[in-house]
C-alpha cells in the first residue's frame, strides 16, 4: 500500500499525456500476470482508499505514474486491482473505459466493481451494452445480489418494460431474496408509468405484509401514478397515510402534489394551499416548488396569477431561473400572447439570465402553431446569431409546424438541412414527417420514412404508430390499419420488417384503432379490440371508455353499456367527471331516466374537488398527526352540492327536439315523482311537458297538465320562476302547439310586467304564432303590423296564420307584399302556408304555380308536407285523378295522410275505383285505423252494393281497436281494456 502512495504523490498535475486507459492497456501488455483470488494486497477497509488514490491518478493522465502503479499492484498479486480501476472509472463518469477494462480481463471482478459498471451504464441509458455485459458475468459465474436486481429493474424502468421488470422481482423472491425498499419502489414505478395502478397497489401492498416500511420516493411514486389516473381522492388517502406513519414531506412531496392539482384535477386553489402548508412542515419552498405552481397557472390560461407568484418568488429572494421564464414564455406562447412573449424575453435578457435553446423552442413552437413559418424561421436564425446552435427539438419544431401548415415539401427540405449539420433525427423527427404524410393521403412515403426510421435502430412510438393506423383508416384501409396493428411477428408491412419487441401498442394505439372502427360503424370489431387491450394487461383510460360508450349508445346496445358501466365503476375509471356527463346523457337520449338521474347525482362523489377537505385535514395531521379515514358516506355528505346537476328543462327540450313527447312525459313523471310539491319544480318544466303533448296519442295527458296548470294559478306560475327570452319563447311554443290562449295570455301579461325581459324579434315571432295558432288572428295581425323589423320567421308566422283561418286572400296578399315591398325571400315554411291558403280558396291553378316557383325560382326542395298540401288542393277542386297520379309520381314516400286525404275526397265524390285503390294503400300503412273503412263503407252504400257494404262492416269489427281507460298509479300506469269474452 505504501507503494501505491508513493506513485500518486510523484504524479504532477501539469503534465499532459494519453488518456488513462490507453496507459492502462499499454501497462497490462508489459506486466500480466494470473488471478490469485487468495492473495490481496487491498483489504477491504482500505478499498476506498485505493479507489480515491486511484481517481486522483486517473485524473492525472500521468503515462510514467499509471505504469508504475500497474508494476506496483501486480507484482504485490492484487487480483482486485482490476475492481478498483472499474469503480473509479465509473464513479469518474469514465464509462467507456470501464467497459473496456471489464472486458480485458478474463476473471469476473469484485461484486461492488459489477454493480458499480451496470449502475453507470443505466445512467448513461446504454440499456444494450448493460444486458450484454450482465448476460457475460453471469457467464463467468456472477449471482447478482439484491442490489444487482434493483440495477436490472431500473433499466426496464427506463425501457418501459413492465414485463421484464416483474420476471425480474419474480426471480429475485424465488431465490430467496429479500426486496429492499428501493427494489420494491422501483417495481412500483414501473407499473405506474404504464398506469396499471391495480398492479401498484397489489406490490405496495406486498411490500407493507413483508415488513418493509415504505419510503418517502415510494409514496411519492404512487401518489404520482394515482394522479395521472385522475384518482384524487387516493392521492390524498397516501399523502395522509404518509404522515400517520410519521414521515413528514419534503419539497419533491409537495411538489407532486401541487402538479397533480393544477395538471390533473385544475384545482389552483388547493393547490395553492398546499404551497402554503409547506412552511407548517418546515419546508423552505425552492424554485423548483414555485416553478410547479407557476406551470399549474401558466397552464390554466391564468397568466396574471402566474405573474402575481413570480413576483412572489423574487420577494422571497429566489431569484426567477431561466426555468421560470420558459413557463412563462410557453404560456403566452400557449395564449397565442406572443407579443408579450418576445417582451418578457427581452426581460430575461435585462435580469442576466441568458435565454437558452428552450426558451428559443417554445418562441418557434408558439410561431409555428400560429401558422407563422416566416417568424419561426426567423427566431431559429436568431438563436444561431446568439451562439445557440439549433438542436434536434428545434428542427423536430419546425418539421411539425410546416407539416401541421400543409408544407410537407418544405418540412422535408428542413429534415435534409437537419442531416447535412450532422443532427441524427429522432423519433419525434420522424413522426411528424410520418404525420404530414398522413394527412395528405401519401401513405407510401409515410412508410418509406419508417423503414428508414428502423433502419437507424430508431423504435417508433404510440404516436408513430397512431398517425399510420389513422391515416389508413382515413384512406378506408381498414383492414390494412388492423394488420398493422396486429403485427408482432416480424412478417413486415408494406415492404417494412419489424420485430415484436418494436412493436408494442399501448392506451393510445387502441384508442386511435377503436375510435375509427367506431366511427367506421365496425363497433362489434371495436369492442374485440376492446376486449383484447384488457387481456394484454393494458388498463383503458377514460378516452377510450368514453369512445365505446358513445359507440353502443349511438346504436341501442344498452346491455354492453351497462357492462361498460360496471366494467368501470370496478376498476376506478367512472371516478372523472367526464365519463358521467356522457353516461347521463346517453342514458336520457335512450330512455333509461332513473340511470341517468342516479349518473348525475352520483357525479359529486366519484370526482370530488378536494380544496373542501383537504385543509382540515392537513391541518389535523399537522397539530396531532394524526388520520381519521373519511368513510363513503361522509365523503358523498361533503361533496354533493360541488357541481349541480342538468336541469330538467335541458333534458325535456333534448326530447322536444329529437320529437320524442313520450320520453318527454316519462320524464316529466319522473320529476313529479321525486318533487312533493309543485313550487319545487321550475314552472316552466310543465311547460316543456305541455308542448309534447300535442303529438298523437297525447292529447289526454295534455289537458290533465293544463288542468294542474290551471289549479295553481298562472300567477304563482310565472312569480316562482325567472325565465330568460329562450325559456319564455319555448313556453309560448308550448301553447300555440296546445292550443293555450290563456295561459299564452298571461305569458305575454308576465312579459310586459317584467322589465327585464326585452321583446326581441324572436319573442315577438313567438307571441304572433301562439296568437295565430290558439284562434286570436286579431291580436296576431295587430302585434304584426307593429313589428318594425320583420325578418322571414315573422312573414311566415302571419301567413300561416290567415291560412289556417281560412282567410286565404289575406294570406296570399302578404305573400305578394313579401316578396315584392320587402324583398324577403320565403323559406319552405311559407310555401306550406301559402299552399294551405290556396287550398282553402280552392285556388287550383295560383297553387300550381305557387308550387312549380318554390322550386324553380326559389330553389326549394318539396318536403312531405308540401305534397301533402298540394293533393289537398287538388282534392278539394276535385282534380282527384290529378291528385292520384300525383301521388304516384311523388319522388318521397307518401304516408297514411296522403292517401287518407284522397280517399276522403273518393267519398265525397263518389269515386269508387281511386277509394278501393286507396284504401289498399292504407291497409299496408296503418290497417288499425277503422275510419278508412267506414268511409269505403259509406261509398258502397250511397252505389248501393251492399254485399260489398257487409264486408266492409265486417272488416271493421275484426280490426276495431277495443275500448281502453287507464289510470296512473304510484310510478306506473294502468290500462283497463274491454274485451269480448269467446
Amino acid at each position: 500500500m505504501w507503494k501505491l502512495k508513493y506513485v500518486v504523490g510523484r504524479l504532477s498535475p501539469n503534465r499532459t499525456f494519453p488518456t488513462s486507459l490507453r496507459l492502462f492497456n499499454h501497462a497490462s501488455t508489459q506486466q500480466r500476470h494470473p488471478p490469485q483470488p487468495s492473495s490481496t494486497v487491498i483489504s477491504q477497509t482500505n478499498f476506498s482508499r485505493a479507489i480515491s488514490l486511484t481517481k486522483q491518478l486517473i485524473l492525472s493522465n500521468s503515462h510514467t505514474a499509471c505504469s508504475s502503479l500497474f508494476h506496483a499492484l501486480t507484482h504485490s498479486q492484487a487480483p482486485n486491482f482490476v475492481s478498483v480501476l472499474i469503480v473509479a472509472f465509473c464513479e469518474l463518469g469514465h464509462v467507456q473505459e470501464a467497459l473496456s477494462v471489464y472486458r480485458n480481463v478474463s476473471s469476473l471482478p469484485l461484486l461492488k466493481a459489477c454493480n458499480a459498471l451496470l449502475h453507470a451504464l443505466v445512467n448513461t441509458h446504454r440499456f444494450d451494452s448493460l444486458w450484454e455485459v450482465y448476460g457475460d458475468m453471469v457467464s463467468r459465474g456472477f449471482s447478482p445480489t439484491v442490489v444487482s436486481y434493483g440495477i436490472l429493474m431500473q433499466c426496464c424502468c427506463s425501457q418501459a418494460d413492465s414485463v421484464g421488470a416483474r420476471k425480474l422481482f419474480d426471480e429475485m423472491l424465488h431465490r430467496k431474496i429479500e426486496p429492499t425498499v428501493v427494489v420494491y419502489t422501483i417495481m412500483i414505478r414501473v407499473l405506474c408509468n404504464e398506469s396499471r395502478m391495480g398492479d401498484a397497489e397489489g406490490v405496495f401492498r406486498l411490500m407493507r405484509e413483508s415488513g418493509v416500511a415504505p419510503n418517502l420516493y415510494t409514496y411519492k411514486t404512487l401518489m404520482h401514478g394515482y394522479g395521472k389516473v385522475a384518482n384524487v381522492i387516493r392521492v390524498f388517502e397516501l399523502y395522509a397515510e404518509m404522515l400517520w406513519h410519521g414521515l413528514h414531506p419534503n419539497v419533491v412531496t409537495f411538489t407532486t402534489m401541487i402538479d397533480i392539482l393544477c395538471k390533473v384535477v385544475g384545482d389552483l386553489k388547493t393547490a395553492r394551499n398546499c404551497f402554503v402548508y409547506m412552511a407548517k412542515f418546515g419546508v423552505v419552498p425552492n424554485a423548483y416548488a414555485y416553478n410547479s405552481l407557476i406551470d399549474g397557472y401558466c397552464k390554466a390560461g391564468n397568466l396574471s396569477e402566474a405573474m402575481r407568484w413570480k413576483l412572489e418568488m423574487e420577494r422571497s429572494k429566489i431569484s426567477p431561473d431561466v426555468f421560470t421564464y420558459n413557463i412563462l414564455i410557453k404560456g403566452l406562447c400557449d395564449l397565442g400572447r406572443l407579443e408579450e412573449a418576445e417582451g418578457l424575453m427581452q426581460k430575461m435578457k435585462a435580469a442576466g439570465v441568458l435565454a437558452n435553446s428552450v426558451t428559443y423552442n417554445v418562441m418557434i413552437d408558439g410561431y409555428c402553431k400560429k401558422g407563422n413559418m416566416e417568424k419561426a424561421i426567423e427566431v431559429c436564425s436568431e438563436m444561431v446569431e446568439r451562439k445557440i446552435e439549433p438542436n434536434v427539438i428545434t428542427y423536430s419544431t419546425l418539421i411539425d409546424g410546416f407539416c401541421k401548415n400543409r408544407s410537407v415539401n418544405a418540412a422535408m427540405g428542413m429534415y435534409t438541412e437537419m442531416v447535412i449539420k450532422g443532427l441524427v433525427p429522432d423519433v419525434v423527427t420522424y413522426t411528424a414527417l410520418i404525420d404530414g404524410h398522413c394527412k395528405h393521403g401519401n401513405m407510401k412515403e409515410a412508410f418509406r420514412l419508417l423503414k428508414e426510421m428502423l433502419d437507424a435502430g430508431l423504435t417508433p412510438n404510440a404516436i408513430t404508430f397512431s398517425c399510420l393506423i389513422d391515416g389508413l383508416l382515413k384512406e378506408g384501409r381498414t383492414s390494412d390499419a388492423i394488420k398493422l396493428f396486429l403485427e408482432k411477428t416480424g412478417a413486415g408491412f408494406a415492404g417494412v420488417k419489424m420485430h415484436s419487441s418494436l412493436y408494442s401498442p399501448n392506451n393510445v394505439t387502441y384508442a386511435i384503432l377503436v375510435q375509427g372502427l367506431c366511427k367506421d360503424g365496425q363497433i362489434f370489431k371495436a369492442t374485440k379490440f376492446f376486449a383484447d387491450m384488457r387481456h394484454n394487461g393494458f388498463q383503458p383510460d377514460m378516452l377510450v371508455y368514453v369512445i365505446m360508450l358513445q359507440a353502443h349508445f349511438r346504436y341501442k346496445h344498452m346491455l354492453d353499456v351497462m357492462m361498460l358501466h360496471a366494467d368501470m365503476v370496478k376498476t376506478g375509471v367512472v371516478q372523472n367527471a367526464s365519463v358521467h356527463r356522457v353516461l347521463s346523457r346517453g342514458y336520457q337520449e335512450n330512455g333509461y331516466l332513473r340511470s341517468a338521474h342516479l349518473c348525475s347525482d352520483h357525479l359529486h362523489g366519484s370526482f370530488m374537488t378536494p380544496s373542501k377537505w383537504f385543509t382540515p385535514l392537513v391541518q389535523r395531521s399537522v397539530n396531532k398527526l394524526v388520520y381519521v379515514p373519511m368513510s363513503t358516506s361522509n365523503r358523498k355528505a361533503q361533496f354533493h352540492n360541488i357541481l349541480k346537476p342538468p336541469k330538467p328543462n335541458q333534458t325535456l327540450k333534448k326530447y322536444l327536439d329529437g320529437n320524442n313527447p313520450t320520453k318527454v312525459l316519462l320524464h316529466f313523471r319522473y320529476l313529479m315523482r321525486e318533487r312533493t310539491t309543485f313550487n319545487s319544480i321550475d314552472s316552466f318544466t310543465f311547460l316543456f311537458a305541455l308542448k309534447a303533448c300535442n303529438k298523437k296519442h297525447s292529447s289526454i295527458h295534455g289537458k290533465q297538465l293544463h288542468g294542474l296548470i290551471t289549479k295553481f294559478g298562472y300567477k304563482d306560475i310565472m312569480d316562482n320562476v325567472e325565465p330568460d327570452q329562450v325559456t319564455v319563447t319555448v313556453a309560448l311554443s308550448a301553447c300555440a302547439d296546445t292550443g293555450a290562449l290563456e295561459l299564452g295570455n298571461s305569458i305575454h301579461n308576465f312579459i310586459r310586467r317584467n322589465g327585464g325581459l326585452k321583446i326581441d324579434l324572436c319573442l315577438n315571432n313567438a307571441l304572433i304564432n301562439m296568437y295565430a295558432k290558439c284562434g286570436d288572428i286579431t291580436t296576431a295581425r295587430r302585434l304584426f303590423d307593429s313589428t318594425k323589423i320583420k325578418d322571414v320567421t315573422t312573414w311566415t308566422s302571419m301567413i300561416v296564420g290567415h291560412a289556417l283561418h281560412g282567410q286565404a286572400y289575406e294570406a296570399l296578399e302578404l305573400f305578394s307584399e313579401m316578396n315584392t315591398g320587402f324583398n324577403i325571400v320565403p323559406n319552405d315554411v311559407t310555401f306550406i302556408g301559402v299552399l294551405m291558403a290556396c287550398s282553402h280558396a280552392g285556388l287550383v291553378e295560383e297553387g300550381k304555380q305557387h308550387f312549380r316557383s318554390m322550386t324553380e325560382d326559389y330553389g326549394i326542395r318539396p318536403r312531405e308536407a308540401h305534397f301533402g298540401c298540394m293533393v289537398d288542393l287538388l282534392c278539394r277542386g276535385g282534380c282527384l285523378k290529378d291528385a292520384y297520379y300525383f301521388i304516384m309520381e311523388m319522388p318521397v314516400q307518401s304516408n297514411a295522410v296522403i292517401w287518407r286525404t284522397l280517399l276522403g275526397a273518393c267519398s265525397l265524390h263518389g269515386e269508387l275505383e281511386l277509394a278501393a285503390e286507396a284504401r289498399e294503400k292504407l291497409l299496408k300503412l296503418d290497417p288499425d285505423y277503422v275510419g278508412d273503412s267506414v268511409a269505403l263503407s259509406n261509398i258502397y252504400a250511397d252505389k248501393r252494393m251492399w254485399n260489398n257494404k257487409m264486408i266492409a262492416r265486417n272488416q271493421i269489427k275484426q280490426s276495431r281497436a277495443p275500448g281502453c281507460s287507464s289510470i296512473e298509479v304510484t310510478s306506473g300506469v294502468g290500462e283497463f281494456v274491454i274485451v269480448n269474452n269467446p
